[in-house]
């Protein structure tokens, strides 16, 4: 995947995008820097300010405890920064722009970054099932790529993120991949809440690789020996 690097640049309501937030002082804003960029800024310095390395500086910069920089006076701007670059980027709104981000990101750098600007993003637009949704996919897929060992930790915010959602509002293949990350997730998080939350929120069409699956499923359950790849999903 390719290189990148977060940049806190200071910039002044005289550039005209900066006083369009609101910004009435000078604030530090986060660029995403990557190829050509990133090679410019290692050699010189320099900084290319355009809409999407903006766009992807707010959404992975939103966690980022840069020491030397008043975050919180920066992040007070974030959501208008989002609204005024969907129309930029030709996106119909704020939802569309982040979820088209995390698509884009996903494949040039991999579900680890995307799932980090989709689960900031939640901070934006905590009302998202479609970003929910997203980031919960990219957090799985992130620790089976690296086999992440802590996955109690990582199921763990999953469990949270699936209580947090109206499941059934989601299109049917959305609905099946989360069906399949939350059994595994609730057996290991919350057995004890996992075939209420499986029978309210799925339908059998959405459950129907279980037969499937049930050895696997079984032995999971019986072991506790998890493994990100004993399971994929379909």
């Amino acid at each position: 995947m390719k290189e990148h690097s977060l940049v806190w640049f200071p910039m002044s309501p005289d550039v005209g995008f900066i006083a369009a937030i609101g910004a009435t002082q000078k604030i530090h804003v986060p660029l995403f820097l990557s190829g050509d960029d990133l090679a410019a800024f290692k050699s010189s310095g320099a900084v290319n300010f355009n809409p999407v390395s903006l766009l992807y500086g707010i959404l992975y910069g939103i966690s980022d405890r840069a020491p030397t920089v008043d975050r919180d006076l920066s992040s007070r701007h974030f959501p208008k920064a989002l609204e005024l670059l969907a129309p930029e980027l030709k996106m119909p709104d704020v939802e569309t722009l982040i979820l088209t981000a995390g698509a884009n990101v996903r494949q040039e750098f991999g579900s680890a970054v995307s799932a980090i600007m989709l689960k900031n993003a939640l901070d934006i637009l905590p009302s998202s099932d479609k970003i929910r949704c997203d980031c919960i996919v990219d957090t799985w897929v992130a620790a089976a790529q690296c086999d992440d060992p802590n996955h109690a930790a990582v199921l763990t915010d999953i469990v949270s993120m699936l209580n947090q959602m109206d499941i059934p509002s989601l299109a049917p293949p959305f609905r099946k991949c989360l069906s399949y990350i939350a059994v595994i997730a609730f057996a290991e998080v919350d057995p004890l809440s996992e075939d209420a939350f499986i029978r309210e929120r799925f339908s059998p069409d959405d459950l129907d690789w279980i037969p499937k699956e049930k050895e696997q499923v079984a032995e999971y359950r019986r072991t506790k020996q998890f493994s990100w790849k004993a399971l994929s999903i379909q």
